[in-house]
């Protein structure tokens, strides 16, 4: 359900400002024309407001296609990253409980904002609701106003004493006069009947609600409030028009305004429509007295033709959509795994291999998302499914890994220890964790063996090879041990030249930064972060990753030509695609430029 809400609040939000700059930039080219033209426009905006969520989720999207991908190679960018080497791995949700409450989404602020929206629009809507059912109480118990029971088809009532002249009501409109009008001068009765004949003949009571409604719906959106009150504004001097049509002298008409506005309160603002609001007088006698302006009225035709194209012209708008909002990849592949776990177990059984393998992919998902103790669970999960299976070797080593992290250093040590005898085919990992273990307890005879013994188990030349000689070299190094941590490093040289990956070739419109061609400049770094497993191993080295610099300064299409591992490579990828550069140019143009960024990853 909140993929369908947020997306929907978060498109009508900002459709809702298109829309209404839109009619504030018509009202303004409109501005020597009848009031009435002015009153259509925010009329229409406020319809076509009201219809945008309803138009979002029936149009077929206009999607603004993506830009183009490219390629990376070209000029060289680099980065250091230190990190204390302290002997915690996996932070704990004990440890670190903000980390873990936003690991888990508790910071997100969507709902809290639509709690808000709709909080504002339920009170706004009550608000009105209640007026209007006083309006409507008010209207049964209202005598007939003495001497004009009915004009035009309309019921003329008496208000209380020192009450605005008002217009209420949809189906069967009725006009409030306060008592004293009695005592009025049969002028100023005449054009205060004419005036709000006016509202009524027009369907201002419609256009109102409608406007209020709007308000009511994009309470938070500023542009709303101005159209509100422009709308209301231009209503009032529409029926001032009509008004002046009839032949009222301005002078006269002008007087007998200021003369209500200053005896009579207005009141139901949110139902019914008062005839002289203090705060429009200003603006509205200036235009009555203002000879020069237009005062042709508008068709009730063409106010209905007004609307049907304002809907028209923002069903467009209503269905442009840069991008669909998509479930995050964790959360889709979360509810993905659970709906087939739960599928696994009414077909085969919670202690199945099949459901053990399966919780194993929720553990590794867990995992990469930061909820380690989630990812635990399901690790422990697996591995009482899975028992002596191979299988389990994997949910074993992270386990121990999340020891190491929690100093239960001869509890990571067992469960590595299991798991190369579960899977000896696969022990080069689980043996290396091993002599970490002994590292961490200060018994570098012990974790020595096991370093060597690890590197003898993994096929030569693979990645495995390569990670399992970082770490050694580290612990040579630390141990003053100089000639076999530089025979040590030789090898990984080659190791790391042999398992580079050679960059894709880049298409047409991509550059090597050179002659025509001047590179990009870095202006925001985002440090990348140790990974929990590259911590706990001690892990150091180098990334490196062929990306493109684009128009827009940004880093696209990373791939890692040269890796480490742990989560390391991963680390650098989300990093670099959050810097911004001055993009590269060819001849003077922005164009997107081949880079390669390496990223040398430290431990104090």
């Amino acid at each position: 359900m909140a993929n369908i809400v947020y997306p929907l609040l978060g498109g009508a939000a900002l459709k809702s400002v298109l829309v209404l700059a839109a009619a504030w930039m018509a009202a303004l080219a409109l501005r020597k024309r009848p009031a009435a033209a002015r009153h259509l426009v925010w009329s229409a905006a406020c319809a076509a407001l009201l219809a945008l969520p309803l138009l979002t989720l029936s149009l077929p999207a206009l999607r603004i296609p993506p830009a183009g991908n490219y390629l990376p190679g070209g000029v060289v960018f680099r980065t250091a990253v230190s990190a204390a080497n302290a002997p915690v791995g996996i932070p704990s949700a004990q440890a670190n409980p903000a980390a873990t409450a936003a690991a888990r989404g508790g910071g997100d602020w969507r709902p809290w904002a639509a709690l808000m929206w709709g909080g504002g629009t339920g009170l706004a809507l009550l608000q009105m609701m209640t007026a209007w059912l006083r309006m409507w109480r008010r209207r049964r118990v209202s005598r007939p106003f003495t001497g004009s029971e009915r004009v035009a088809e309309v019921d003329v009532l008496e208000a209380g004493c020192g009450s605005m002249p008002m217009a209420f009501g949809v189906l069967r409109p009725a006009i409030f006069l306060p008592a004293e009008a009695v005592r009025w001068s049969e002028d100023r009765r005449r054009v205060v009947l004419l005036h709000e004949l006016a509202h009524v003949e027009r369907g201002d009571v419609v256009t109102r609600l409608l406007a209020r409604v709007a308000l009511a719906m994009y309470w938070w959106n500023p542009l709303m409030w101005v159209a509100w009150r422009e709308s209301v504004k231009e209503q009032e001097k529409a029926a001032d028009d009509l008004v002046l049509g009839t032949g009222t002298k301005a002078s006269e008409y002008a007087g007998h305004l200021l003369e209500i506005a200053r005896t009579a309160r207005p009141a139901m603002g949110w139902a019914a429509i008062a005839m002289a609001r203090p705060s429009q007088l200003e603006g509205r006698v200036r235009a009555i007295l203002d000879g020069t302006l237009p005062r042709r009225p508008m068709r009730r035709a063409s106010a209905w033709m007004g609307g049907a194209l304002a809907v028209a012209l923002v069903a467009p708008i209503a269905a442009l959509q840069a991008q669909p909002e998509k479930m995050p990849p964790y959360e889709e592949a979360k509810k993905l795994l659970q709906s087939e776990l739960r599928t696994t177990a009414s077909r085969s059984g919670e202690t199945s291999a099949e459901y053990g393998l399966l919780l194993l992919k929720l553990g590794a998902l867990e995992h990469r998302a930061g909820h380690f103790e989630e990812a635990d669970a399901a690790y422990g999960r697996a591995v009482s499914v899975l028992g002596e299976r191979p299988q389990a070797a994997g949910a074993l080593v992270q386990l121990g890994i999340s020891a190491i992290g929690k100093k239960d250093l001869g509890g990571a040590f067992d469960q590595f220890e299991r798991a190369e005898r579960l899977d000896p085919a696969h022990a080069g990992l689980p043996v290396m964790w091993m002599g970490v273990a002994r590292q961490r307890e200060k018994k570098p005879e012990e974790a020595g063996a096991l370093f060597e013994r690890a590197l003898s188990l993994v096929a030569p030349g693979s990645q495995e090879e390569s990670l399992i000689g970082h770490v050694y070299l580290r612990f040579l190094r630390e141990q003053g041990r100089p000639e076999e941590a530089a025979s040590l490093e030789t090898r990984i040289a080659g190791l790391q030249k042999a398992n580079v990956r050679a960059a894709p070739e880049r298409p047409s419109g991509v550059y090597r930064a050179g002659g025509a061609v001047k590179p990009p400049s870095l202006l925001k770094k985002v440090e990348p972060e140790y990974s929990p497993d590259a911590r706990a191993a001690m892990l150091e080295g180098t990334t490196v990753l062929s990306v493109v610099i684009g128009t827009d300064g940004k880093a696209r299409d990373g791939v890692v030509v040269r890796g480490l591992g742990l989560g390391l490579d991963e680390k650098a990828l989300d990093a670099v695609s959050q810097w911004v550069f001055r993009p590269g140019t060819k001849e003077g143009t922005a164009a997107p430029v081949a880079a390669v960024i390496e990223v040398n990853w430290r431990l104090l």
